[in-house]
């Protein structure tokens, strides 16, 4: 597949196959050049008006594990463009993206991750994520507001 996807980039530099050649190139743990990979991919499909963020999504997610504190720093913002753009979280990522912000003490992030969160199905998650972290001073009082709204909206 990886071939096929290599011969088609020659002939084309369709922001799809340029971002499905950096995922297999992440995926078969040439981590580095697959994130650039994609990053290229994300900005010309931004600049083409045809951003995937499902592919948004992907590329947060590997950023947050792999990143190092800068990457990680910058999936958060990824993840939170892609939320804005209707993508659904799963558990996991939810839990990366808090523990993520946490680690790095970008509250904030999780206020807006909350207040983006583009449903009730993205909401929960967060919440579900951000429930073992409440004995954090610094989340209570960067995010209180978000929080609660978060709750009550979970509620009704």
């Amino acid at each position: 597949m990886a071939r096929l996807v290599r011969l088609g980039l020659q002939w084309s530099s369709d922001s799809e196959l340029l971002f499905l050649d950096g995922r297999i190139r992440y995926e078969i743990g040439e981590v580095v050049d697959g994130i650039s990979f994609m990053r290229i991919a994300t900005r010309k499909a931004e600049q083409e008006g045809t951003l995937d963020p499902a592919r948004l999504l992907f590329l947060g997610e590997a950023l947050l594990k792999h990143g190092g504190n800068e990457g990680q720093s910058e999936g958060l913002g990824v993840i939170e463009d892609s939320l804005r753009q209707g993508c659904l979280l799963s558990a996991q990522i939810a839990d990366e993206f808090v523990r993520a912000a946490v680690d790095l003490r970008e509250y904030r992030a999780i206020a807006r991750g909350l207040v983006r969160s583009g449903g009730d199905a993205n909401r929960y998650e967060l919440v579900k994520a951000i429930i073992p972290m409440l004995a954090d001073p610094e989340m209570i009082r960067f995010c209180s507001a978000e929080i609660l709204d978060a709750f009550l909206l979970s509620l009704a």
